[in-house]
């Protein structure tokens, strides 16, 4: 991992703790996130989650400001489920998230942790 970058994971949960993300469209809306973060000078390095909440790692340089980011990235995403995913559909996310630093060094670990989502939370 280069040096000079941020590196965050980020969780947010949808409205309510819905049951809003559809498996038939969760890769659509993951493929949207990393496209944001493209967007907003900031990559996403993992993706992953349940029906009720999203897990991401994304990495960035100084110039851009984490709130910011996550803002565009929810905005944004909420906006593409309901306009092109499910015109209609009553998806929102729940205003606040949790975010915490990572090392490039516990990167890896994260990544592995969040493309396991489905496994840690079917037990």
């Amino acid at each position: 991992m280069p040096r000079g970058k941020l590196y965050v994971h980020v969780v947010w949960s949808t409205r309510g703790r819905e049951a809003l993300i559809g498996s038939d469209w969760e890769q659509r809306l993951y493929a949207c996130l990393g496209q944001i973060a493209l967007e907003n000078k900031a990559r996403v390095l993992a993706v992953g989650g349940m029906v009720d909440h999203v897990h991401i790692l994304v990495e960035y340089g100084f110039a851009v400001f984490l709130p910011t980011l996550i803002k565009q990235l929810k905005g944004a995403s909420s906006h593409f489920v309901n306009h092109e995913i499910c015109p209609g559909y009553p998806f929102a996310w729940q205003s606040d998230y949790y975010a915490a630093s990572v090392s490039a060094d516990d990167a890896p670990r994260v990544i592995e942790y969040i493309r396991q989502q489905k496994d840690h939370h079917s037990g």
